[in-house]
């Protein structure tokens, strides 16, 4: 009886996940339908024909049922018109400049702040914006402009840039010391050009890294979201803030550190197999990281080769 009893827990256990394998199967399927219905409004009402055919058809009036469900419509496809604009704009401008007000009454140059927003795009979706607000010197000796607060992440040289574009800048700990302000003309925009650059440096980095994670097997439980089919890395991974210096690790036991410039180039890669560096290894790494899984696979496929070579001949 017992026997039974426990047979029967087992199939009911099976069926139980059976089920919520089919419910969960069913729930991608239909966020996946949502997703795709999105994107087919979303282009539908993006057309100015639409818009057009909506209007005129709204001046027709032919009956009141008709006339609620245009304007229904027709108030979407001018939100999405409006949507479309916006980030058309957020493209193409990239860095909007805007005026502040500090409520502060004893704030320097009564109060007016320059704030710059940066747009920065990842993956086909804009990241949340991110902001750098600019006033006087506080001490108010030259009519130049310093960095008063910003929301950019720690990983942006924003010091290393405010140095080399923003001239004159200093401040209370270099005032405190009598040091001398360095004489220069400053320059705005490329100083905010600069900026950005680094910013989005720093994202496509960050998408990157995480992309070769996933490709690789080291960030998804489901091995059918790997590109590669053969687990050949077991680590992958930045050790700075900046994501400029991976290390990586091989399941054949080799090591490697790779250094990445500003421009996403591989500036330097070294890679040690027992105890001795693999030349052939990093010459093969060398260049851009966009390409560093292709190269990886490739490299492994090589190696994979040579290896089979051998043992024929032996």
């Amino acid at each position: 009886m017992t026997h039974l009893r426990v047979e029967e827990q087992e199939d009911g256990d099976l069926i139980s996940l059976e089920l919520d394998n089919e419910i969960n199967a069913l729930q991608s399927q239909l966020s996946n339908l949502k997703s795709q219905r999105f994107h087919r409004a979303s282009t539908v009402l993006s057309a100015e024909t639409t818009l057009s055919q909506l209007s005129f058809i709204r001046k027709q009036k032919e009956t009141p049922d008709a006339t609620v469900n245009i304007e229904s419509l027709l108030s979407t496809a001018k939100a999405q018109y409006s949507h479309n604009q916006t980030n058309l704009y957020r493209i193409c401008a990239t860095i909007t400049p805007f005026r502040i007000q500090d409520p502060d009454p004893n704030a320097v140059n009564n109060g007016h702040i320059l704030g710059l927003r940066f747009d920065v795009s990842n993956n086909g979706k804009f990241i949340r914006p991110y902001y750098i607000m600019l006033n006087k010197l506080w001490n108010g000796e030259k009519n130049m402009l310093s960095v008063h607060r910003h929301t950019l992440p720690p990983a942006i040289p924003l010091s290393t840039l405010v140095e080399k574009y923003l001239v004159n800048h200093r401040g209370p700990l270099a005032l405190a010391s009598g040091s001398k302000v360095r004489t220069g003309k400053q320059s705005l925009l490329i100083f905010s050009r600069a900026l950005r650059r680094s910013i989005v440096a720093y994202h496509n980095r960050l998408s990157l890294i995480k992309n070769f994670r996933i490709a690789f097997g080291l960030d998804v439980d489901d091995d059918s979201a790997m590109i590669y089919d053969e687990e050949i890395i077991l680590d992958l991974s930045a050790l700075d803030s900046e994501m400029k210096n991976l290390r990586l690790e091989w399941i054949d036991g080799r090591v490697g550190r790779i250094v990445i410039n500003e421009d996403g180039e591989i500036k330097k890669c070294i890679i040690i197999s027992e105890g001795k560096r693999h030349r052939a290894s990093e010459r093969a790494l060398s260049g851009s990281l966009q390409n560093l899984g292709e190269k990886l696979w490739e490299e492994h496929c090589r190696r994979r080769r040579s290896t089979l070579n051998s043992d024929d001949l032996n």
